[in-house]
């Protein structure tokens, strides 16, 4: 929003506003039309402010004007839309249209709230101190997805499917720190599957036994070496298996 107030092709609108403000106070235009030249600037009875047209390189630029000349409403161009911001420097919301996409923002004392839609986007996005928070929609390239995030910006928590995996269903939760998380999903073979992991490795899953269309549960150290498994064997009966670096392999 920072290029914001560039200028804009309002000119019907505004002129229609100035026009309605001069002829109320020229005595001897009546039934004759008004012409001002911008750039020009309305003020009060004391001399105050109340509104001024510029005109910058992409067009020109309403501003009304509020209590110690604060900037309250602006109407103009960002030089690839129009838009329109009502409030204060640090407290406002706003709507812009731009050819490729529409975008609603409110922002209270460095809080986001962003909506944005477009062709490839439908986007919320919840934020503070310029981090997301919140993020929901569908993004070009991916599926629709909810993240949070924790306060210094880290993802850890997401909902979504996954388009890498035939659109299958994907729930994540992790960490501020990202070394740990948790995972329930399906995998390539269409099986659901949760797992524990710590720094970014699997030690414990549950999951299917693809042999025997049973369940499944495997322990495995950070290393990835698998210290236990228990599961249904393909006779019906189950199985469990411990592995020890002294002893070896015992199954029982």
């Amino acid at each position: 929003m920072k290029q914001f107030l560039a200028g804009c092709a309002v000119a019907a609108t505004i002129s229609g506003l100035f026009q309605a403000t001069i002829m109320a106070n020229a005595q001897d235009t009546q039934g004759k039309q008004v012409i001002a030249r911008a750039p020009f600037v309305v003020v009060g009875d004391q001399g105050e402010v109340l509104m001024d047209l510029t005109v910058g390189d992409n067009g020109p630029v309403l501003t009304i004007h509020g209590p110690d000349n604060e900037r309250t409403v602006q109407l103009g161009s960002t030089g690839r839309g129009m838009a329109i911001k009502v409030g204060s420097s640090t407290r406002f919301s706003a709507l812009e249209s731009q050819d490729a996409s529409t975008l609603v923002t409110s922002v209270f004392d460095g809080n986001i709230v962003l909506l944005k839609s477009a062709a490839q986007e439908q986007h919320l996005l919840v934020g503070g101190e310029e981090k997301p928070v919140v993020d929901l929609g569908v993004k070009p390239g991916t599926n629709a997805a909810l993240r949070v995030a924790a306060p210094n910006g880290t993802i850890v928590a997401s909902v979504g499917s996954n388009n890498a995996n035939a659109d299958a269903g994907a729930v994540l939760v992790g960490s501020d720190s990202g070394m740990g998380g948790a995972a329930m999903l399906v995998d390539g073979a269409g099986a659901g599957l949760v797992a524990v992991k710590i720094g970014g490795q699997d030690v414990v899953r549950l999951e299917p036994n693809v042999a025997s269309s049973g369940g499944k549960v495997t322990v495995a150290n950070t290393g990835g070496d698998v210290v236990f498994n228990a599961g249904l064997k393909t006779d019906g009966d189950g199985a469990a298996c411990v592995y020890s670096l002294k002893d070896g392999q015992k199954c029982f």
